[in-house]
């Protein structure tokens, strides 16, 4: 009996630390424009969507209790996006619509291309770049890596940038991210195997070695990555996310991406001084001279008072090296910028030179999103360059640069 007690205790042991996987859950959305809404974040708004894609290829994800690495978003794919859903039972998952590819993707692969699914976009951001996270996932994984290049694209283009441009690349690379360039052999670092019969990774990879396990069907997947692309303030750039099929119409991919991570700075902010300091390339105030013009900009005037805050840093003391300023700056009704003035006092005091550092966030003082420092001095320094030698009853001419 004792015996019998003993291993009872040691099976409900064993069952407890056994971990518990859930699965991936997809829904449909409405609209195109739902689908698109549900990717901005703070700074950003878009208008003109259009979305070219099969039924079934788009829609929701909930990624809470899977191993995806996001929480939530929107999914498309080349196949139905219910062929993402796990656990990873089948070897080659399949949906083939029979619709046509994308010729910018096509390009990009290096094959024809089938089954796209395209969402587009214009976009404006408040500030001066954009970013969004994303997970590439597909069921070419691990068989027809170096053969089959099933891919997607993030392709931006507008005002600064030449064409279209590609902004979904493996990190520190121009190598646009797909089955050929994140797997086991190359880009390792932001691959995860999923695929219970590994037929290419090594035992460092920890796939899975149990089906029921796995919470996707997707034979592997990126870790999730970002997107970035510059751009210019308030100004309409076009954004296009598009996947497809390579090769042939079999086995599908998708892409997740990040609900409401579609976003950039609250504001864009810039410094105007007459003068920059040419040891330090510091805009900077002089006492009893000039002083310095921080200008805040949103792109959409808002019907009510908008509130930009920051926090003081510097050597300089608020309120005895330069005016008294507050920890906001705030934008008025129906207008779309501000400008906070900082104001150097003259003391009377020989003294180095002092900084005043004004730290922009959203949401948390610890996270700021952008920075302005100002350098302020007691009096100008002239520096004559370059360094010229004449002669005793010579002379030089001497410029000065505003």
């Amino acid at each position: 009996m004792k015996i019998f007690s003993y291993l009872l205790l040691l099976s409900l042991l064993t069952f407890s630390f056994k971990p518990s996987f859930s699965q991936l859950i997809v829904g449909t959305v409405a609209t195109p424009e739902e689908l698109a809404g549900s990717l901005v974040g703070s700074g950003v708004t878009i208008t003109n969507v259009t979305l070219n894609c099969p039924n079934g290829g788009w829609g929701s994800f909930d990624g809470t209790n899977s191993n995806i690495g996001i929480d939530s978003g929107i999914i498309l794919a080349c196949g139905s996006i219910n062929n993402a859903v796990g656990p990873n039972f089948s070897g080659g998952i399949t949906t083939a619509f029979g619709t046509t590819g994308d010729q910018d993707l096509t390009d990009l692969a290096g094959q024809e291309t089938h089954d796209a699914c395209v969402l587009e976009f214009d976009l404006a951001a408040s500030s001066d770049s954009i970013n969004f996270s994303y997970v590439f996932a597909s069921d070419e994984y691990t068989e027809y890596v170096n053969s089959i290049n099933d891919i997607f694209a993030f392709f931006i283009s507008g005002p600064g940038i030449t064409g279209e441009q590609n902004i979904a690349l493996v990190p520190g690379t121009t190598d646009p991210v797909a089955i050929n360039t994140v797997n086991c052999l190359n880009g390792s670092l932001y691959y995860i195997c999923n695929d219970p019969l590994n037929s290419q990774c090594d035992a460092t990879y920890n796939c899975p070695t149990d089906a029921s396990l796995t919470t996707i069907e997707y034979d592997g997947f990126t870790t999730v990555l970002t997107a970035v692309a510059n751009v210019q303030p308030c100004q309409t750039y076009h954004l296009k996310l598009a996947i497809a099929d390579a090769s042939d119409e079999i086995l599908d991919s998708g892409v997740f991406i990040k609900a409401s991570s579609l976003s950039t700075a609250a504001s864009s902010v810039t410094v105007s001084t007459p003068y920059n300091d040419p040891i330090t390339n510091l805009p900077a105030v002089v006492e009893g001279c000039f002083s310095a013009t921080v200008e805040v900009q949103t792109c959409n005037p808002s019907t009510d008072s908008v509130a930009l805050h920051y926090t003081i840093s510097g050597t300089a003391t608020n309120g005895t090296d330069y005016n008294q300023i507050a920890d906001s700056i705030f934008i008025p009704p129906g207008l779309s910028s501000a400008n906070l003035i900082i104001d150097p006092l003259v003391d009377g005091v020989s003294e180095s030179s002092e900084t005043v550092t004004l730290y922009f966030y959203s949401t948390s003082p610890s996270n700021p999103y952008d920075s302005v420092t100002i350098l302020i001095l007691d009096s100008l320094i002239a520096i004559a360059s370059p360094d010229t030698v004449i002669c005793v009853g010579q002379s030089a001419s001497l410029t000065v640069n505003d």
